[in-house]
């Protein structure tokens, strides 16, 4: 369900979704522009200053260009300024990068409220801001658990670069900023691998359950690098709080088949009295277990579940397992039914991941919900049955439809949908062209990469990618995306070369890092990623 999580992108990175090549006006507060309201931080009414560096917060990412000025408000008399001033820098994102001096002075500031603030607004600079980690591995050891927890976030963002400070912390005396290290280092993930040793002692030693549960999730976000911890977190799957328990299995799920030794005790916890832990017993049966057809009939069992929540959890697992046995099919086939849409939503993908296995079972059942009232619900059934029977012809006419959904999140779902197809969809060639044009950029980025996949063309497409990443007004995640989008199409995307060259010198880091993902990609004498074929 990609287009799900394309809509929480959006929400979660506020910048501008207008094409790249499009005029774009000044940025705006309540009818004034961005130069007027900066005119205003030197009013000398300090009210004036905290209303002009609100207004300012609000226009996000956009009102990047603020930041210096912003960053010498950080400076003023005012405590309430200073607050307000790194609100805003906060609310930049990563457009505050201009601003990081400005924000280290901050992080000593004698207002706690802006301290706060400050750390949030460091995080939010990523990697680029590693200079800041011992002011942020000082606050994150204060008595003041907003500022601890603010600075400790703010570390996991910066990301390994921050890991040997939170391993120190993991051995503090203060069970919180023990605490609050394993989450940071969780939160790194598997670029934290070096400090599974000490995670997994404060797993096995500590007298605080949070701790306990904090190190479990940090050596579940570690990966695979994590198996030399499966027998402690096997261990905890006993532990007496459920948290620990929970966030044990978890982690066994995310370490994956190494963990298999696990496998008796998760089917054991599918009849644990705590819901959550029955869903990730669900989840995670699948994720060590894929190879073990032991797990299938517990995962059966689950689907039948008096919470919704594990029944869709099971069904998933047996679609990530691509279970096709004749009681799998028919649990997967049963969840259709569901009166809960989160079941069926997860019957439906399942099924489109067991593919052409589950034909005989599941082709009637699925085409009978292409005529479901709801929208999502029609394209998720067009997806699955695109990968059961491998037929266009029938889904395109939904496929259509859902291309002039108001929502741009089934837009783009059923124009990647398309894209996946290929060149059998040239009938629906341009429809999909049509949305190089949407008012959401996010939308014209999967429209490119559709048209290029149906039809080889790339006269539109790569101006249109290329202005995309050029354009910095653009938030960094949608410039990722695009990036992204010229690795995807490989060779053929060559003259987009300089583009990406570019953005390897971009002032962000997520930028840089993408485009150098992408550039030997693009530059390959030999790929995989060539054109298609029309015919």
């Amino acid at each position: 369900m990609k287009y799900f999580s394309i809509l929480f992108v959006w929400l979660a990175f506020p910048g501008p979704l207008c094409a790249a090549n499009a005029a774009k006006p000044e940025p705006s507060y309540r009818g004034k522009s961005l130069t007027l309201w900066l005119h205003a931080l030197n009013e000398p009414n300090a009210e004036i200053r905290i209303r002009a560096a609100g207004a300012i917060a609000q226009m996000g990412f956009a009102a990047r260009s603020a930041a210096p000025a912003l960053a010498e408000l950080l400076k003023d008399p005012d405590s309430r300024v200073r607050a307000e001033s790194a609100r805003a820098l906060n609310a930049m994102g990563a457009g505050a990068l201009p601003a990081f001096s400005g924000l280290m002075a901050a992080l000593t500031d004698p207002e706690p409220q802006v301290q706060e603030l400050a750390c949030d607004a460091v995080g939010n600079l990523g990697p680029d801001a590693r200079d800041a980690i011992p002011n942020l591995a000082h606050l994150a050891a204060m008595p003041n658990p907003d500022i601890a927890t603010a600075a400790s976030a703010a570390m996991a963002r910066i990301g390994p670069a921050a890991v040997a400070s939170l391993t120190r912390s993991l051995s503090s005396p203060v069970a919180t900023t023990r605490a609050r290290a394993a989450a940071a280092l969780g939160a790194i993930g598997p670029g934290a691998a070096p400090a599974i040793p000490q995670v997994m002692q404060r797993l096995e030693k500590d007298e605080d359950p949070a701790v306990r549960a904090a190190a479990a999730e940090a050596l579940g976000a570690a990966g695979p690098p994590a198996v030399k911890a499966s027998d402690a977190l096997i261990g905890a799957l006993k532990d007496p709080n459920d948290e620990v328990r929970l966030k044990a299995a978890q982690a066994l799920g995310r370490i994956g088949p190494a963990a298999a030794t696990a496998l008796p005790m998760l089917g054991e916890m599918l009849r644990d009295s705590n819901v959550s832990i029955r869903i990730s017993a669900a989840a995670d049966l699948w994720a060590i277990g894929r190879q073990a057809q032991a797990a299938v009939p517990i995962l059966v069992a689950a689907s039948g579940d008096p919470d919704s929540a594990v029944r869709a959890a099971a069904l998933d697992a047996l679609g990530q397992m691509q279970a096709h046995s004749p009681t799998a099919l028919g649990a997967l086939v049963t969840g259709l039914g569901d009166v809960d849409v989160s079941v069926r939503t997860a019957a439906m993908r399942a099924l489109g991941q067991i593919g052409a296995g589950a034909r005989a079972a599941a082709d009637g059942p699925l085409r009978e919900m292409l005529k479901d009232p709801h929208a999502e619900i029609r394209l998720l059934s067009a997806r699955a049955l695109w990968r059961v029977d491998s037929d266009p012809e029938e889904l395109l006419p939904t496929l259509l439809d859902a291309i002039r959904d108001k929502s741009w999140a089934v837009r783009d779902g059923a124009v990647t949908l398309l894209g996946e197809m290929g060149p059998p969809a040239a009938s629906a060639a341009e429809t999909a062209r049509a949305l190089l044009d949407d008012p959401v950029a996010y939308v014209q980025v999967d429209a490119a990469l559709a048209v290029w996949r149906i039809t080889g063309d790339l006269n539109d497409v790569l101006p249109l990618i290329s202005g995309i990443i050029r354009d910095r007004d653009n938030d960094p995640y949608l410039r990722q995306l695009a990036i992204a989008a010229l690795g995807a199409i490989g060779p053929p995307a060559r003259e987009a070369i300089t583009v990406l060259m570019d953005a390897s010198k971009d002032e962000y880091f997520s930028v840089r890092t993408a485009a150098e993902d992408a550039m030997p990609k693009v530059a390959a004498a030999n790929s995989k990623s060539q054109a298609p074929n029309p015919e």
